[in-house]
């Protein structure tokens, strides 16, 4: 043991000291700093900061013409105190031009001096005018309203408006035009910035005080700590040899991101948490407990901040606790009432009843963090349990890092948060891993069939959601029968051992006789045997646990029989099912990819958030619909995609639409590359094939549910409830970009000959320069007639510059080609370009694309010039890497973990700080 541990500690030793081990780290630690840069500097996160829309309805007011660059319009402004610490005035503004060039800007108050002058040199269209107010801190009174008047003067012909909202707001501090007549409101149109409160309020604090726990001073920043510690070890281990790296790394990564959503996450703003939280006092008869909660909520201010994106906790609210905890039953719209645990899992009642003796003892913000927390350690134990899964089930070429649990910003969140449905994330965490294995290791595999039970047992168990995944396993039994008519290597143990360890996989529903879940498992038998003609009186009986075991048993012996039998077939048999799995995964990697590239222009139809104007039948098929369309670039549809991706608390604080688009059509990306990789391996595509075709109907399915038992008008279809979808097709999608799928084995070491090198290094020198004319001309294309508008070279110069180089360049390398042809031994993998220079391309790509977004905004510039923008660059790439797809992909093997690692950094990273920034500034 002491020489195992020694040689452990040698090989750590020789990975950090490594070439690729200081590269995994500079890399990670690079991309950790880019990542927090960039959230600083976007357009998303600083309109999220420095302003308020008062409302998502708006219209534009155009400005007065007073020369012909020089705009102006009267304003009226009611300051806030203390005056002393506005720092700043926004107004949003749109322009008849994507960007124009500012001369100056300024507003002038009546009867002061004071004049607020803009620092801008640039105006974007559905930007912001800031405007300065340090130069008059001191010289006005506060709660006090003027008159104003705002000049604006351009260094290029266009026109500018304010953007105010249609309906009149209530707000005490406002600016906004002047009424139009004697009653009417002032329009409000813009938001006043403050500078922070005094240095001695931290951060820290804040999140102390909306915890109501001063512990928290010195528990939040241990553990941002620990998470980060965590986090730096899961990618350490990720990049040994050592053999349950996968496992470790899982564990270490999921416990740092659960642990550091549970403490930055206010107490009650995770989904439904009020309402499982009260269940949680009446589980464990403790009415001082929900009392507790009711002072938790108001002094944390649930009810002003919760469905009020614009709301924050901020150091005035500190210790002034809001009059109300949430809004009483007379008052309309959303209202926390005890969610009724026992009627809806029987495993997590059984959970809270162990805490119990540990809950009394504790208030309401104490309990809330501890159940939080207890959540994220069992999420991080399915981790493991999940990669040890994938490692034992998948053949050791193809033993895959279960990615698919870490780039999905809200799967911590929903894991750790205090309802039933952080065990049913951790059931659906093992059930995407198992789907996964198999899918690796595509033969049969007996002793799957009893885990496979048990993880639907415990799905039940923990959420009504989980009878929809019966419809996964359903496939996944189907799978295995079409896997057995391809191969004849079986015995009547084997069957016997997979179908009977499936079902008495479902034993433990057995020890909650009077569980909803199977109450609802004989009910549904009723119906199903009702609508089979059976009896009533007949059908009666299936509601007896002892019937349910008779029919498993006969089941059971059906279903060893029928693959024993179908073991036997002939070679035709064989050959047909080979066949047929093949021709299936070519016709559904063609319509993915049909599908790919028709929703980059294609715009789909939302699922509706009120079904009583379309009705019932309309809306499960627009719903329906929609679960096709999950993983492509469509624009995302807030109920199915937005509140999945990125559903943090009510439902009030989602990403950008392009960030939601990149992440499920990338997604996309890696399903095609998935179904391509099975073309050649039938019982692979039968896997693949059946853990779609089984996630989709479990999404039908829950459309159908809850459309059916809805209350109201207002249906509950979203993100949340298919998270078991999403987890079965991302399991699969993401394993996709990993090079071990599509080969299982370590390629052969190659040393490049010297004029293999040299014509390397040629190719690479001539994409270069053909993505540099690429993203000139795109520009120019665009409209930026100069290189930055504070620059006076135009952009043409440059442009013509790269278009009359760039065949000479061309010409050099094709005689370079000539030159330095190595004869019959040269391959294609001698000169594939190398995986650093891949990846500092598309970072070169990734951060002009960011550039554009800032200065001219890449939505309109894609609308505008869709060729440039979406087709050539796809057709292009598409041809680099169908020339270039096997000799990269097999040196990029070492780089898939150390980038797969810095993409789950920039994800978490941003959505944690743009958590921060929702709630506390």
């Amino acid at each position: 043991m002491l020489q195992n541990n020694s040689t452990s500690l040698k090989n750590l030793r020789a990975l950090i000291t490594s070439p690729l081990g200081l590269t995994t780290i500079v890399l990670t630690a690079f991309v950790l700093a880019a990542s927090c840069f960039l959230l600083l500097s976007t357009r998303t996160v600083c309109k999220l900061v420095e302003t308020s829309p008062f409302t998502t309805e708006r219209q534009p007011y155009l400005l007065q013409s007073s020369g012909p660059r020089s705009f102006s319009t009267p304003l009226t402004l009611s300051l806030p105190a203390p005056w002393s610490r506005v720092r700043s005035i926004i107004l949003p503004i749109t322009l008849s031009k994507s960007m124009l060039p500012l001369d100056t800007a300024t507003l002038s108050l009546e009867g002061t001096l004071c004049q607020f002058k803009s620092h801008q040199s640039v105006l974007r269209d559905d930007g912001n005018l800031v405007l300065d107010t340090s130069s008059c801190n001191e010289e006005l009174d506060a709660d006090t309203t003027y008159n104003a008047t705002l000049t604006i003067a351009l260094n290029a012909p266009g026109t500018i408006g304010l953007v105010a909202p249609k309906t009149p707001n209530e707000q005490p501090h406002t600016i906004g035009l002047p009424p139009l007549t004697g009653t009417q409101t002032t329009s409000p149109l813009g938001c006043f910035v403050t500078r922070p409160t005094p240095d001695t309020i931290r951060l820290v604090d804040q999140i102390a005080a909306i915890w109501t726990l001063p512990s928290l001073k010195w528990i939040a920043p241990l553990t941002a700590g620990c998470a980060i510690a965590l986090f730096c070890l899961g990618g350490l281990v990720l990049c040994t040899t050592y053999r349950q790296r996968n496992a470790i790394a899982a564990g270490a990564l999921s416990l740092a991101l659960s642990i550091s959503y549970a403490v930055l996450v206010p107490p009650f703003q995770a989904p439904d948490e009020p309402d499982h939280f009260l269940a949680v006092a009446k589980v464990l008869d403790t009415p001082e407990l929900a009392q507790s909660a009711r002072d938790l909520a108001r002094y944390s201010h649930f009810e002003r901040i919760h469905f009020h994106p614009n709301a924050r906790f901020l150091p005035e609210h500190m210790d002034a606790p809001y009059p109300m905890p949430w809004k009483p039953a007379s008052m309309e719209g959303y209202h926390v009432s005890e969610s009724g645990m026992e009627q809806r899992s029987a495993l997590t009642t059984i959970y809270w009843k162990l805490l119990g003796p540990l809950l009394r003892k504790m208030d309401a913000a104490n309990a809330l963090l501890c159940l939080r927390l207890l959540n994220g350690v069992l999420w991080s134990l399915a981790c493991a349990l999940g990669a040890l899964l994938i490692g034992a089930l998948a053949p050791s070429g193809r033993r895959l890092f279960p990615l698919f649990l870490f780039v999905v910003p809200t799967l911590p969140f929903f894991a750790m948060h205090v309802s039933n449905y952080a065990f049913y994330m951790q059931g659906l965490t093992v059930a995407g891993s198992l789907s996964l294995g198999l899918f690796l290791r595509g033969r049969r595999c007996e002793w799957s069939g009893i885990l496979i039970g048990l993880t639907g047992a415990f799905m039940l168990l923990a959420s009504t959601n989980g009878a929809t995944m019966f419809a996964w396993i359903a496939f996944m039994a189907a799978g295995r029968l079409l896997i057995a008519a391809g191969d004849r290597s079986d015995s009547v143990g084997a069957a016997a051992t997979y179908w009977i360890g499936l079902l008495a996989g479902f034993s433990p529903l057995l020890l909650f006789p009077d569980s909803p879940e199977l109450k609802f498992i004989g009910q549904a038998m009723v119906k199903v045997g009702g609508g089979m003609g059976m009896p009533q009186s007949l059908a009666g009986e299936l509601n007896d646990p002892t019937v349910l075991i008779i029919i498993c048993v006969v089941i059971a012996a059906v279903c060893i029989a029928i693959e024993y039998g179908i073991s036997r077939g002939g070679a035709w048999m064989r050959k047909a099912a080979d066949t047929a799995a093949i021709w299936a995964a070519g016709l559904a990697a063609a319509f993915l990819a049909a599908l790919l590239l028709h929703t980059a222009f294609q715009l789909y139809t939302s699922v509706p958030n009120v079904i009583s104007s379309i009705g019932i039948r309309e809306y499960m098929d627009i719903a329906i619909r929609g679960l096709f369309s999950l993983l492509t670039f469509r624009q995302p549809d807030i109920m199915l995609s937005q509140t999945f991706w990125s559903g943090f608390g009510w439902h009030d604080c989602f990403f950008a639409s392009w960030v939601v688009r990149l992440l499920a059509g990338v997604s996309g990306i890696g399903l095609l590359a998935a179904l391509v990789s099975v073309l050649s391996q039938p019982s692979r595509a039968i896997r693949l094939l059946c853990t779609i075709a089984g996630a989709l109907l479990a999404g039908i399915l829950i459309i159908v549910m809850i459309s059916i038992g809805v209350r109201g008008n207002i249906p509950n279809v979203h993100g949340r409830y298919l998270t078991g979808v999403y987890m079965l097709l991302l399991s699969v999608a993401w394993a996709g970009f990993s090079p071990a799928i599509w080969t299982g084995r370590q390629p052969a070491p190659h040393i490049p000959t010297l004029q293999s090198r040299r014509l390397r290094t040629a190719l690479e020198l001539l994409i270069t320069w053909s993505a540099l004319a690429a993203g000139g001309f795109c520009l120019y294309m665009a409209g930026w007639t100069w290189i930055f508008p504070t620059l006076p070279v135009p952009l043409l110069v440059p442009y013509a510059a790269f278009t009359l180089l760039a065949p000479v360049i061309c010409a050099g390398i094709l005689a370079l080609w000539a030159r330095f042809f190595a004869g019959p031994g040269w391959t294609i993998r001698d000169i594939a370009p190398r995986p650093a220079y891949i990846l500092a391309l598309a970072a070169c790509i990734f951060f002009a694309l960011v550039a554009a977004e800032l200065l001219v905004g890449l939505p309109k510039a894609a609308v505008y010039n869709p060729g440039f923008y979406v087709v050539l660059p796809s057709a292009i790439t598409a041809a680099l890497l169908l020339w270039l797809a096997p000799p990269s992909i097999a040196m990029l093997r070492r780089w898939t973990k150390p980038a797969a690692l810095a993409f789950g950094a920039i994800i978490h990273v941003a959505s944690l700080y743009l958590l921060v920034l929702r709630y506390f500034g």
